[in-house]
Protein backbone atom coordinates (compact mmCIF):
# COMPACT_ATOMS: atom_id res chain seq x y z
CA UNK A 1 0.00 0.00 0.00
CA UNK A 2 1.02 3.66 -0.38
CA UNK A 3 1.66 5.68 2.77
CA UNK A 4 3.47 8.85 3.78
CA UNK A 5 6.64 6.73 3.98
CA UNK A 6 6.21 5.38 0.43
CA UNK A 7 5.35 1.79 -0.58
CA UNK A 8 4.78 -0.50 2.41
CA UNK A 9 3.45 -3.99 3.03
CA UNK A 10 -0.10 -4.03 4.30
CA UNK A 11 0.35 -5.28 7.87
CA UNK A 12 -3.24 -6.50 7.94
CA UNK A 13 -2.44 -8.91 5.13
CA UNK A 14 0.64 -10.13 7.02
CA UNK A 15 -1.56 -11.09 9.96
CA UNK A 16 -3.95 -12.91 7.63
CA UNK A 17 -1.17 -15.01 6.14
CA UNK A 18 0.54 -15.57 9.49
CA UNK A 19 -2.65 -16.84 11.12
CA UNK A 20 -3.69 -19.14 8.27
CA UNK A 21 -4.40 -22.62 9.71
CA UNK A 22 -2.66 -25.67 8.27
CA UNK A 23 -4.91 -27.15 5.54
CA UNK A 24 -6.51 -30.35 6.79
CA UNK A 25 -9.20 -30.95 4.17
CA UNK A 26 -10.27 -29.87 0.69
CA UNK A 27 -12.10 -26.75 1.90
CA UNK A 28 -9.19 -25.36 3.94
CA UNK A 29 -6.75 -26.26 1.14
CA UNK A 30 -8.85 -24.23 -1.34
CA UNK A 31 -8.82 -21.36 1.13
CA UNK A 32 -5.05 -21.45 1.38
CA UNK A 33 -4.67 -21.56 -2.41
CA UNK A 34 -6.99 -18.57 -2.71
CA UNK A 35 -4.78 -16.52 -0.42
CA UNK A 36 -1.66 -17.76 -2.17
CA UNK A 37 -3.15 -16.80 -5.53
CA UNK A 38 -3.25 -13.18 -4.37
CA UNK A 39 0.56 -13.26 -4.21
CA UNK A 40 1.07 -15.50 -7.24
CA UNK A 41 3.02 -12.93 -9.26
CA UNK A 42 5.46 -12.20 -6.44
CA UNK A 43 5.73 -15.88 -5.58
CA UNK A 44 6.38 -16.78 -9.23
CA UNK A 45 9.13 -14.18 -9.49
CA UNK A 46 10.74 -15.49 -6.30
CA UNK A 47 10.49 -19.07 -7.56
CA UNK A 48 12.11 -18.18 -10.88
CA UNK A 49 14.91 -16.35 -9.07
CA UNK A 50 15.42 -19.45 -6.94
CA UNK A 51 15.61 -21.65 -10.05
CA UNK A 52 18.16 -19.35 -11.67
CA UNK A 53 20.32 -19.48 -8.54
CA UNK A 54 20.22 -23.27 -8.56
CA UNK A 55 21.30 -23.33 -12.21
CA UNK A 56 24.50 -21.42 -11.47
CA UNK A 57 27.60 -23.60 -11.27
CA UNK A 58 29.29 -23.66 -7.88
CA UNK A 59 32.65 -21.94 -8.19
CA UNK A 60 35.13 -24.01 -6.20
CA UNK A 61 38.29 -22.47 -4.82
CA UNK A 62 41.62 -24.12 -3.96
CA UNK A 63 42.10 -24.73 -0.23
CA UNK A 64 44.11 -22.36 1.95
CA UNK A 65 45.86 -24.68 4.41
CA UNK A 66 46.55 -21.78 6.76
CA UNK A 67 42.83 -21.45 7.49
CA UNK A 68 40.45 -23.87 9.26
CA UNK A 69 37.98 -25.92 7.25
CA UNK A 70 34.23 -26.12 7.85
CA UNK A 71 31.74 -28.79 6.84
CA UNK A 72 28.09 -27.94 6.16
CA UNK A 73 26.01 -31.11 5.98
CA UNK A 74 22.47 -32.19 5.33
CA UNK A 75 20.64 -35.49 5.07
CA UNK A 76 17.28 -36.65 3.78
CA UNK A 77 15.57 -40.00 3.72
CA UNK A 78 17.29 -40.90 0.46
CA UNK A 79 20.52 -38.90 0.12
CA UNK A 80 23.23 -37.04 2.02
CA UNK A 81 25.29 -34.05 1.01
CA UNK A 82 27.99 -31.81 2.39
CA UNK A 83 30.07 -28.81 1.46
CA UNK A 84 33.70 -28.35 2.48
CA UNK A 85 34.35 -24.63 2.89
CA UNK A 86 36.47 -21.95 4.51
CA UNK A 87 35.77 -18.42 5.68
CA UNK A 88 37.82 -15.82 3.81
CA UNK A 89 37.31 -12.09 4.28
CA UNK A 90 34.27 -12.93 6.42
CA UNK A 91 32.61 -14.76 3.51
CA UNK A 92 32.19 -18.53 2.99
CA UNK A 93 34.24 -20.01 0.14
CA UNK A 94 33.40 -23.42 -1.32
CA UNK A 95 36.32 -25.84 -1.56
CA UNK A 96 34.59 -29.10 -2.44
CA UNK A 97 31.04 -30.45 -2.53
CA UNK A 98 29.92 -34.03 -2.31
CA UNK A 99 26.61 -35.86 -2.30
CA UNK A 100 25.48 -39.41 -2.68
CA UNK A 101 22.29 -41.41 -2.60
CA UNK A 102 21.89 -43.81 0.28
CA UNK A 103 22.22 -47.53 -0.24
CA UNK A 104 19.53 -50.03 0.65
CA UNK A 105 20.97 -50.59 4.12
CA UNK A 106 21.64 -46.88 4.76
CA UNK A 107 18.05 -45.92 3.96
CA UNK A 108 17.08 -47.88 7.08
CA UNK A 109 19.43 -45.83 9.27
CA UNK A 110 17.92 -43.66 11.96
CA UNK A 111 17.80 -39.89 11.43
CA UNK A 112 20.79 -39.45 13.74
CA UNK A 113 22.82 -42.05 11.85
CA UNK A 114 22.05 -40.40 8.51
CA UNK A 115 23.07 -37.00 9.87
CA UNK A 116 26.34 -38.49 11.17
CA UNK A 117 27.00 -40.20 7.85
CA UNK A 118 27.00 -36.86 6.01
CA UNK A 119 30.19 -35.41 7.60
CA UNK A 120 31.92 -38.81 7.40
CA UNK A 121 31.05 -38.99 3.70
CA UNK A 122 32.37 -35.46 3.17
CA UNK A 123 35.63 -36.17 4.96
CA UNK A 124 36.07 -39.37 3.00
CA UNK A 125 35.35 -37.92 -0.43
CA UNK A 126 37.40 -34.77 0.15
CA UNK A 127 40.31 -36.51 1.83
CA UNK A 128 42.54 -36.00 -1.20
CA UNK A 129 42.31 -32.28 -0.49
CA UNK A 130 43.12 -32.76 3.16
CA UNK A 131 45.57 -35.62 3.47
CA UNK A 132 48.18 -37.37 1.39
CA UNK A 133 46.78 -40.91 1.51
CA UNK A 134 44.38 -43.04 3.55
CA UNK A 135 46.89 -44.85 5.74
CA UNK A 136 48.24 -44.81 9.27
CA UNK A 137 50.59 -41.87 9.74
CA UNK A 138 51.44 -42.59 13.35
CA UNK A 139 54.70 -43.79 14.79
CA UNK A 140 52.98 -45.85 17.49
CA UNK A 141 50.36 -47.77 15.54
CA UNK A 142 46.74 -46.99 14.70
CA UNK A 143 45.90 -45.33 18.00
CA UNK A 144 45.00 -41.79 16.95
CA UNK A 145 48.25 -40.41 18.34
CA UNK A 146 48.85 -38.47 15.13
CA UNK A 147 45.79 -36.33 15.94
CA UNK A 148 47.36 -34.93 19.11
CA UNK A 149 48.38 -31.33 18.48
CA UNK A 150 51.64 -29.82 19.67
CA UNK A 151 51.53 -27.60 22.76
CA UNK A 152 54.23 -25.62 24.57
CA UNK A 153 54.79 -28.67 26.80
CA UNK A 154 54.02 -31.49 24.34
CA UNK A 155 55.50 -32.49 20.98
CA UNK A 156 53.35 -34.80 18.88
CA UNK A 157 53.78 -36.51 15.51
CA UNK A 158 52.25 -33.95 13.18
CA UNK A 159 55.63 -32.39 12.44
CA UNK A 160 57.50 -35.64 11.90
CA UNK A 161 59.41 -35.73 8.61
CA UNK A 162 56.74 -37.67 6.70
CA UNK A 163 53.84 -35.73 8.23
CA UNK A 164 55.08 -32.13 8.23
CA UNK A 165 52.91 -29.90 6.03
CA UNK A 166 51.37 -33.08 4.62
CA UNK A 167 48.58 -34.37 6.84
CA UNK A 168 45.74 -31.89 7.08
CA UNK A 169 42.04 -31.72 7.85
CA UNK A 170 42.38 -32.32 11.58
CA UNK A 171 39.50 -29.88 12.13
CA UNK A 172 37.33 -32.06 9.87
CA UNK A 173 37.98 -35.04 12.13
CA UNK A 174 37.03 -32.83 15.09
CA UNK A 175 33.74 -31.99 13.37
CA UNK A 176 32.95 -35.66 12.94
CA UNK A 177 34.00 -36.39 16.50
CA UNK A 178 31.74 -33.62 17.85
CA UNK A 179 28.77 -35.07 15.99
CA UNK A 180 29.54 -38.58 17.24
CA UNK A 181 29.97 -37.35 20.82
CA UNK A 182 26.59 -35.63 20.66
CA UNK A 183 24.97 -38.92 19.67
CA UNK A 184 26.92 -41.33 21.90
CA UNK A 185 29.22 -39.74 24.42
CA UNK A 186 32.63 -41.32 25.16
CA UNK A 187 31.96 -44.48 23.12
CA UNK A 188 33.69 -44.12 19.74
CA UNK A 189 37.41 -43.37 19.70
CA UNK A 190 39.17 -40.96 17.37
CA UNK A 191 41.25 -43.91 16.15
CA UNK A 192 38.11 -45.78 15.08
CA UNK A 193 36.72 -42.66 13.38
CA UNK A 194 39.91 -42.44 11.30
CA UNK A 195 39.71 -46.11 10.38
CA UNK A 196 36.05 -45.88 9.36
CA UNK A 197 36.52 -42.65 7.40
CA UNK A 198 39.43 -44.23 5.53
CA UNK A 199 37.36 -47.27 4.57
CA UNK A 200 34.40 -45.12 3.46
CA UNK A 201 36.72 -42.84 1.48
CA UNK A 202 38.04 -45.82 -0.43
CA UNK A 203 34.53 -47.14 -1.12
CA UNK A 204 33.14 -43.77 -2.23
CA UNK A 205 36.09 -43.39 -4.60
CA UNK A 206 35.32 -46.67 -6.34
CA UNK A 207 37.46 -48.99 -4.26
CA UNK A 208 36.68 -52.11 -2.22
CA UNK A 209 34.91 -52.29 1.12
CA UNK A 210 35.84 -54.27 4.20
CA UNK A 211 34.76 -54.83 7.77
CA UNK A 212 36.74 -52.50 10.02
CA UNK A 213 37.63 -54.10 13.35
CA UNK A 214 36.47 -51.63 16.00
CA UNK A 215 37.16 -51.11 19.68
CA UNK A 216 40.45 -49.22 19.44
CA UNK A 217 41.16 -46.71 22.14
CA UNK A 218 43.08 -43.47 21.80
CA UNK A 219 46.68 -43.00 22.90
CA UNK A 220 47.49 -40.54 25.66
CA UNK A 221 50.96 -39.98 24.21
CA UNK A 222 52.67 -39.48 20.87
CA UNK A 223 56.27 -39.81 19.75
CA UNK A 224 57.78 -37.67 17.01
CA UNK A 225 61.00 -39.67 17.17
CA UNK A 226 59.08 -42.94 16.68
CA UNK A 227 57.25 -41.42 13.71
CA UNK A 228 60.55 -40.31 12.20
CA UNK A 229 61.96 -43.81 12.66
CA UNK A 230 58.93 -45.82 11.54
CA UNK A 231 57.42 -43.80 8.70
CA UNK A 232 59.24 -44.10 5.35
CA UNK A 233 60.12 -40.99 3.35
CA UNK A 234 59.25 -40.15 -0.25
CA UNK A 235 62.95 -40.58 -1.05
CA UNK A 236 63.20 -44.09 0.46
CA UNK A 237 64.78 -46.94 -1.48
CA UNK A 238 63.04 -50.29 -1.91
CA UNK A 239 65.26 -51.93 0.72
CA UNK A 240 64.43 -49.16 3.20
CA UNK A 241 60.72 -49.53 2.49
CA UNK A 242 60.87 -53.30 2.96
CA UNK A 243 62.72 -52.94 6.28
CA UNK A 244 60.32 -50.26 7.50
CA UNK A 245 57.30 -52.44 6.77
CA UNK A 246 58.91 -55.58 8.17
CA UNK A 247 59.51 -53.74 11.44
CA UNK A 248 55.73 -53.38 11.70
CA UNK A 249 55.02 -57.02 10.86
CA UNK A 250 54.16 -56.29 7.21
CA UNK A 251 55.68 -58.12 4.25
CA UNK A 252 56.58 -57.18 0.66
CA UNK A 253 53.07 -57.85 -0.65
CA UNK A 254 51.62 -55.66 2.10
CA UNK A 255 54.05 -52.92 1.08
CA UNK A 256 53.05 -53.02 -2.57
CA UNK A 257 49.32 -53.36 -1.86
CA UNK A 258 49.20 -50.52 0.69
CA UNK A 259 51.25 -48.28 -1.60
CA UNK A 260 48.31 -48.59 -3.98
CA UNK A 261 46.57 -46.02 -1.77
CA UNK A 262 48.60 -43.55 -3.84
CA UNK A 263 46.07 -44.11 -6.59
CA UNK A 264 44.24 -41.30 -4.79
CA UNK A 265 45.44 -38.02 -3.33
CA UNK A 266 48.03 -35.29 -3.80
CA UNK A 267 51.68 -34.73 -2.97
CA UNK A 268 53.67 -31.54 -2.38
CA UNK A 269 56.32 -30.40 -4.83
CA UNK A 270 59.05 -30.67 -2.18
CA UNK A 271 58.42 -34.43 -1.93
CA UNK A 272 58.96 -35.17 -5.63
CA UNK A 273 61.19 -32.32 -6.84
CA UNK A 274 64.39 -34.35 -6.72
CA UNK A 275 62.75 -37.19 -8.67
CA UNK A 276 61.50 -35.09 -11.59
CA UNK A 277 64.81 -33.25 -11.98
CA UNK A 278 67.37 -35.93 -11.12
CA UNK A 279 65.96 -39.47 -11.42
CA UNK A 280 66.65 -41.33 -14.65
CA UNK A 281 63.91 -43.99 -14.36
CA UNK A 282 61.17 -41.48 -15.21
CA UNK A 283 59.20 -40.94 -18.41
CA UNK A 284 60.51 -37.69 -19.98
CA UNK A 285 57.06 -36.34 -20.89
CA UNK A 286 55.78 -37.02 -17.38
CA UNK A 287 58.80 -35.28 -15.84
CA UNK A 288 58.26 -32.26 -18.08
CA UNK A 289 54.61 -32.02 -17.08
CA UNK A 290 55.45 -32.09 -13.39
CA UNK A 291 58.30 -29.58 -13.79
CA UNK A 292 55.78 -27.08 -15.19
CA UNK A 293 54.17 -26.79 -11.77
CA UNK A 294 57.14 -27.70 -9.55
CA UNK A 295 60.14 -25.40 -10.12
CA UNK A 296 63.65 -26.27 -9.01
CA UNK A 297 63.41 -23.64 -6.29
CA UNK A 298 60.31 -22.31 -4.56
CA UNK A 299 56.80 -23.69 -4.82
CA UNK A 300 57.42 -26.31 -2.15
CA UNK A 301 53.73 -26.56 -1.34
CA UNK A 302 52.47 -26.79 -4.93
CA UNK A 303 50.41 -29.96 -5.35
CA UNK A 304 50.32 -32.69 -7.98
CA UNK A 305 48.21 -35.87 -8.14
CA UNK A 306 49.91 -39.06 -7.03
CA UNK A 307 48.04 -40.84 -9.83
CA UNK A 308 48.24 -38.79 -13.02
CA UNK A 309 45.72 -40.98 -14.84
CA UNK A 310 42.70 -41.15 -12.53
CA UNK A 311 43.54 -38.88 -9.56
CA UNK A 312 40.07 -39.00 -7.98
CA UNK A 313 39.32 -42.69 -8.41
CA UNK A 314 40.48 -45.63 -6.36
CA UNK A 315 41.63 -48.14 -8.96
CA UNK A 316 44.78 -49.91 -10.15
CA UNK A 317 46.02 -47.10 -12.45
CA UNK A 318 48.81 -46.38 -9.93
CA UNK A 319 50.50 -49.66 -10.88
CA UNK A 320 49.99 -49.08 -14.60
CA UNK A 321 51.68 -45.70 -14.13
CA UNK A 322 54.64 -47.35 -12.40
CA UNK A 323 55.10 -49.72 -15.33
CA UNK A 324 55.36 -46.69 -17.65
CA UNK A 325 57.78 -44.92 -15.25
CA UNK A 326 55.20 -42.35 -14.15
CA UNK A 327 55.41 -42.84 -10.40
CA UNK A 328 55.35 -39.40 -8.78
CA UNK A 329 57.48 -40.15 -5.73
CA UNK A 330 60.90 -41.79 -5.82
CA UNK A 331 59.59 -44.33 -3.30
CA UNK A 332 56.68 -45.11 -5.66
CA UNK A 333 58.88 -45.91 -8.65
CA UNK A 334 61.15 -48.03 -6.44
CA UNK A 335 58.36 -50.60 -6.45
CA UNK A 336 58.92 -51.13 -10.18
CA UNK A 337 62.61 -50.69 -10.88
CA UNK A 338 64.01 -54.14 -11.69
CA UNK A 339 63.56 -55.28 -8.10
CA UNK A 340 61.75 -57.88 -6.02
CA UNK A 341 58.43 -55.99 -6.13
CA UNK A 342 58.18 -55.86 -9.94
CA UNK A 343 56.13 -59.02 -10.32
CA UNK A 344 53.58 -57.90 -7.73
CA UNK A 345 53.20 -54.51 -9.40
CA UNK A 346 52.74 -56.20 -12.77
CA UNK A 347 50.11 -58.52 -11.28
CA UNK A 348 48.10 -55.65 -9.80
CA UNK A 349 48.36 -53.62 -13.02
CA UNK A 350 46.82 -56.53 -14.92
CA UNK A 351 44.27 -57.59 -12.29
CA UNK A 352 42.37 -54.93 -10.36
CA UNK A 353 40.43 -57.54 -8.40
CA UNK A 354 43.69 -59.02 -7.09
CA UNK A 355 44.84 -55.57 -5.97
CA UNK A 356 41.52 -54.87 -4.21
CA UNK A 357 41.65 -58.25 -2.45
CA UNK A 358 45.20 -57.79 -1.20
CA UNK A 359 44.65 -54.13 -0.30
CA UNK A 360 41.73 -55.08 1.95
CA UNK A 361 43.74 -57.82 3.67
CA UNK A 362 46.70 -55.49 4.21
CA UNK A 363 44.51 -52.64 5.51
CA UNK A 364 43.00 -54.93 8.14
CA UNK A 365 46.47 -56.20 8.99
CA UNK A 366 47.85 -52.66 9.31
CA UNK A 367 44.85 -51.55 11.35
CA UNK A 368 45.74 -54.20 13.92
CA UNK A 369 49.23 -52.84 14.54
CA UNK A 370 49.54 -52.20 18.28
CA UNK A 371 45.92 -51.21 18.95
CA UNK A 372 45.02 -49.97 22.42
CA UNK A 373 42.13 -51.94 23.89
CA UNK A 374 40.60 -52.75 27.25
CA UNK A 375 41.72 -50.26 29.88
CA UNK A 376 44.69 -49.02 27.86
CA UNK A 377 44.49 -45.50 26.50
CA UNK A 378 41.23 -43.57 26.58
CA UNK A 379 38.28 -42.39 24.50
CA UNK A 380 39.16 -38.78 23.79
CA UNK A 381 36.40 -36.20 23.93
CA UNK A 382 38.43 -33.96 21.64
CA UNK A 383 40.76 -35.68 19.19
CA UNK A 384 43.53 -33.06 19.33
CA UNK A 385 44.15 -33.38 23.08
CA UNK A 386 44.00 -35.94 25.84
CA UNK A 387 41.12 -35.83 28.29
Amino acid sequence: MVSNSGLEVDKAMIHVIRDLPTPINLRTLRGFLGHAGFYRRTALDAFNDFKEALKQALVLQPPDYNLPFEIMCDASDFAIGALLSQIRDKKPVAIYDASTTLGDAQINYSITEKELLAPVNNYSSSSSRLTSCPACTSGQGCDGSVLLADTPTFTGEQNAFSNRNSIRGMDVIETIKSAVEAACNAIVSCADILALATRDGVVLSGGPSWTVPLGRRDARTASQSAANSNLPLASSSLSTLITSFQNQGLNLRDLVALSGAHTFGLARCVTFRNRIYNDTNIQPAFAATRRATCPQSGGAGDLAPLDVTTPNAFDNAYYINLMSRRGLLHSDQELFNNGSADSIVRGYANNRAAFFRDFVASMVKMGNIAPLTGSNGEIRRVCSRVN
